[in-house]
């Protein structure tokens, strides 16, 4: 969904027939104030999310925006939107004007969260294994990283260890 934002007189201009789509409701036309949108937002993700376009508002350098919260659907369900928008300022910097688009990133998501829940299955199949495991650089050995077995093993701290090679592991006649 296109939204052109008029930071001086607080009209925005959003496409209701993308706003539908994102809403999953079905409205003839949308009232044009921030507002009208900042009402659906979680209010878990509303305080970050608004503390984040004031920072970004506020700062004369920033013209990226970027935002990502839930958003109440018109069956009373969430979904995560993202929002992203450049910023016009005027000569002394200050913002007048918004434009951007907002779309659903539900597989988005989704994705992060099977992601996340192997990256932590792995992580503790990883610290709690009773063999130990290296992990190192192919181009120079250098170790990257080691589970708790590995430091039990070799009496080394895991700083110690990432300052090392898996050469310098090695009995120097079976290099």
């Amino acid at each position: 969904m296109v939204w052109d934002r008029n930071l001086i007189t607080g009209e925005v201009y959003r496409n209701v027939e993308s706003w539908n789509k994102i809403f999953e409701s079905s409205l003839k036309e949308l009232v044009p104030t921030e507002q009208f949108f900042i009402d659906r937002v979680h209010p878990d993700d509303l305080q970050p999310c608004l503390k984040k376009i004031n920072d970004i508002l506020e700062t004369p350098t920033q013209f990226i925006y970027e935002v990502e919260c839930r958003v109440r659907l018109e069956n009373g369900n969430y979904a995560y939107i993202a929002d992203l928008g450049y910023i016009i300022r005027d000569e002394t910097g200050k913002a007048t004007r918004g434009i951007g688009a907002t779309q659903k990133i539900k597989k988005r998501k989704e994705a992060e969260t099977i992601l996340k829940s192997s990256e932590e299955r792995y992580r503790y199949l990883f610290n709690n294994n009773p063999a130990c495991i290296l992990i190192w650089d192919l181009d120079d050995f250098s170790i990257l990283e080691v589970n708790d077995s590995s430091i039990e093993q070799y009496n080394y701290t895991k700083e110690e260890f990432l300052k090392k090679t898996v050469l310098d592991l090695q009995n120097p006649e079976d290099l």
